[in-house]
């Protein structure tokens, strides 16, 4: 049922579309172009073309970069022209990831040295000590050094007086590898007793200093007892280590070094030349490229137009309504003013012929007029009409009836009086006949008399009856009407 009703709604919108006539002018001449947008309709045609700027190129070398990495003075990269760097140094850390970057690896040693030290430090354990003579030695080389001796009994140029609670501290007055250094000791001790006293080295002597060993050495007291101290005598206890070395081969000396195998890595990068563009555009935009100018850039796209008036007019026009006007039956129109002539009559009901005087024609149309009040007073006229016709009727019956009346006292009176004439006739054609028997040598001229005579009265009779006949004929006239 839906679809029945969508139909039916559908082919009265046909209907009402194709019950007008459109009338078009012809299209006027195109505008400019313009940037405006211009819809395109049945009244205006629209034609675009795209115009753009163009431009000329001039390209500035710059350096060469890592990608990504370069000069954002020169923002554009070259691909097809590059370099490789150098190799880098070999190196423990693993280099960043760059996606041109090429890394090679190596297995190597990598090992760290023992930092240098400058203070040597004894300090006795079990009771006093005697020191007459202290000798350094660097790389086996005598060396001359300072002291310093926190709570001795004697600290002079013949020796030191150590007690439980002294500290002797030696300054080498200067750095060296903790294998460089051998000290020789000259002790006393009569007491024949076992003695022990600690040594210890460091790099510096403040409150945060780290001493690497503290070593303890026991002897026998002699009188002249000589006791040689050296790298090979200490057991360290965690020194501290410089800068991690790396070396394809193992450390000589592993005794001031703490090593391990690891792997090395040492990489270089593509770099790629960058450059940047120098620009220059047209002012104008055009839809061919100047000379020189060979690019093509940002474009627009510009409009020019042209259009025709319309008027859509009803098909078929037909009032039926005193209040419908001529100018509602055109449906559409781009003209303002219209002129409309028409021979129109409101107020009856018929055909009459509208003129729509456009611009470029005159469209003549029949409109109808059919308008129920004016039905209405037509025949609310003719009832009145056969009212009055009616009363005029009743009026002529009783008319007619009167003069019915009267025609027939005068009928009967005619027909009185018709036979008296007959009967006149009669006895004049008799005497008439007795008048020729007997009176035949009359001469014409009593002749003549006589028929004058006789003719008179015949002829008021014919007049009589002729008139009689026509006031009849006038009485059934108005009866019919």
């Amino acid at each position: 049922m839906k679809k029945i009703l969508l139909i039916l709604l559908l082919c009265c919108a046909i209907q009402e579309v194709n019950a007008s006539n459109t009338y078009y002018s012809k299209y006027s001449d195109f505008s400019e172009y313009k940037e405006e947008p211009v819809i395109s309709s049945d009244t205006v045609l629209v034609e675009t073309k795209n115009v753009y700027q163009w431009y000329k190129q001039e390209k500035i070398l710059g350096d060469y970069y890592i990608e990504g990495e370069n000069n954002l003075d020169f923002p554009l990269i070259d691909r097809e022209d590059y370099i490789y760097t150098d190799w880098t140094e070999w190196s423990s850390n693993i280099p960043w990831y760059y996606p041109y970057r090429t890394v090679d690896t190596k297995d190597v040693m990598m090992y760290q040295q023992i930092l240098k030290i400058r203070y040597l430090m004894l300090d006795p354990r079990s009771h006093d000590l005697l020191i007459p003579e202290i000798e350094v030695y660097i790389d086996n080389i005598k060396i001359d050094y300072d002291t310093i001796c926190l709570q001795c009994n004697s600290s002079t140029g013949e020796g030191y007086d150590l007690k439980k609670t002294s500290v002797l501290i030696i300054d080498l007055k200067d750095y060296y590898m903790i294998n460089q250094f051998k000290l020789v000791l000259s002790l006393f001790d009569n007491s024949n007793q076992a003695n022990t006293f600690s040594f210890g080295v460091a790099r510096d002597i403040n409150n945060d200093s780290k001493v690497y060993t503290y070593n303890d050495f026991t002897f026998i007291g002699k009188p002249d007892f000589h006791y040689e101290i050296s790298f090979d005598n200490l057991t360290l206890f965690e020194p501290e280590y410089g800068e991690i070395i790396y070396g394809d081969t193992l450390p000589q000396n592993r005794y001031t070094k703490r090593y391990s195998q690891t792997l090395s890595f040492r990489y270089r990068d593509i770099l790629y030349r960058y450059y940047k563009q120098f620009e220059e555009s047209t002012e104008e935009y055009s839809e061919l490229p100047p000379d020189s100018y060979t690019i093509e850039g940002s474009s627009k796209t510009l409009y020019r137009y042209k259009t025709r008036d319309k008027v859509v007019i009803k098909k078929d026009l037909l009032i039926t309504e005193k209040n419908i006007n001529l100018k509602d039956f055109i449906l559409e129109s781009t003209i303002d003013d219209i002129k409309i002539t028409s021979n129109l009559n409101l107020n009856q009901n018929g055909t009459y012929q509208v003129n729509y005087v456009l611009p470029f024609k005159t469209v003549t149309k029949d409109v109808v007029v059919d308008i129920k009040e004016n039905l209405i007073n037509i025949l609310n006229y003719k009832i009145k009409e056969n009212q009055t016709l009616k009363k005029q009727i009743k009026e002529l019956n009783i008319l007619v009836n009167n003069q019915y009346i009267s025609i027939k006292e005068i009928l009967k009176e005619k027909d009185k009086q018709v036979n008296k004439l007959n009967n006149d006739l009669l006895t004049l054609n008799l005497k008439n006949k007795d008048l020729q028997e007997n009176k035949k040598s009359l001469n014409s001229n009593i002749v003549f008399k006589k028929d004058m005579v006789i003719n008179k009265p015949i002829l008021f009779v014919y007049g009589i009856i002729i008139l009689i006949i026509i006031i009849m004929m006038k009485l059934k006239y108005k009866l019919k009407k």
